[in-house]
């Protein structure tokens, strides 16, 4: 199993850290069966976090046709949900899905393929579906 989480700009680092964390240990326990990266939507390149000092390396773009799970995290940000104000997680998490999260976020990729997400915040629509495909989620 491949496992590609998605990073944008204002990425909550804890929610990246812990899913990987369980991942790669995965991976280390069952002798390579679980492999795990760092993508964003513009390919390789350093993501700043939703803190200052953090940043982390995206080593490839996602790609939403690859056979995987595609871990998208929250947000790090000042309390408002408010989409209108700027740096707040409403707006960081819209930008992701308008911009930097891109297809990963919009549940793009080919129809059939299922979609689990972890976008705090984001609720998707009942019967949670995302894209017109099954999707899972925590908030």
């Amino acid at each position: 199993m491949h496992v590609q989480i998605a990073l944008y700009d204002g990425f909550d680092p804890l929610d990246v850290l812990g899913p990987f964390e369980v991942f790669h240990s995965a991976g280390e326990f069952s002798g390579g069966g679980v492999s795990t990266e760092f993508v964003s939507a513009e390919g390789a390149r350093e993501v700043p976090s939703g803190f200052p000092s953090i940043k982390l390396t995206a080593t490839s773009a996602v790609d939403v046709n690859k056979k995987s799970v595609i871990v998208v995290p929250g947000a790090a940000g000042s309390l408002s949900l408010d989409p209108g104000v700027a740096g707040g997680i409403g707006w960081i998490l819209g930008q992701a899905v308008h911009g930097s999260a891109g297809p990963a976020a919009r549940g793009a990729g080919p129809p059939g393929r299922d979609r689990c997400h972890r976008l705090r915040g984001f609720h998707p629509p009942r019967p949670r579906r995302l894209g017109g495909r099954p999707a899972a989620g925590h908030s």
